[in-house]
């Protein structure tokens, strides 16, 4: 399970750079996506993140990942993320999970720090 969430984090640490502008709040916004270790598509959403300043020291957010298939997903990630070029790390922690369609969704919610 751990790779599974090490796939996740490096490919999000490419694909947020660019994805999330430091100005606006996001709304189910695809930011990731790809295959982990075990084979199992996923696609990361952004979730109403709150507003915030570029360097900001740190940032509420909230992921929403989608699995191919049924999982039991952790309670908590280590979350690392590059926003605007400011490196963030912290703890998410899972909010829910549900099952539809032959898919896992789980939201996660957390502080990121930047570093």
């Amino acid at each position: 399970m751990k790779k599974l969430f090490s796939t996740i984090l490096i490919i999000l640490s490419v694909c947020i750079s660019t994805a999330i502008p430091s100005y606006a709040s996001n709304s189910n916004t695809l930011v990731g996506s790809g295959y982990t270790n075990e084979g199992i598509y996923f696609e990361v959403y952004c979730i109403n993140d709150e507003t915030f300043l570029s360097r900001a020291a740190s940032i509420t957010v909230t992921r929403e990942i989608i699995y191919e298939g049924i999982i039991s997903p952790p309670a908590q990630l280590d979350w690392n993320e590059t926003i605007s070029g400011i490196n963030y790390s912290g703890t998410l922690k899972i909010q829910s999970f549900r099952y539809s369609n032959e898919k896992t969704i789980a939201t996660y919610k957390g502080i990121l720090v930047s570093q």
